[in-house]
């Protein structure tokens, strides 16, 4: 996932520990369509961010419109 958000976004690793991973990005979805996309495979690929933290896919989708920053975490 990684290596696809890195071609599509400009994705770069900068943190991470055992359930962590944070990320920066060049791009942003460019729009809410895109942003529910990215955020449903970002749910697909790490469900706490949703079911622990924003709660529903469209919130974490409004986020990434505008954050420069992601971020994953595993329990």
């Amino acid at each position: 996932m990684l290596r696809k958000w890195q071609r599509d976004y400009g994705a770069e690793l900068v943190g991470m520990s055992g359930d962590v991973l944070n990320v920066r990005v060049k791009k942003r979805p460019g729009n809410k369509t895109q942003a529910m996309l990215l955020a449903t495979e970002m749910y697909h690929y790490a469900p706490d961010i949703v079911l622990q933290g924003t709660e529903t896919i469209s919130v974490l989708a409004a986020s990434w419109m505008e954050s420069d920053y992601w971020y994953f975490w595993w329990d």
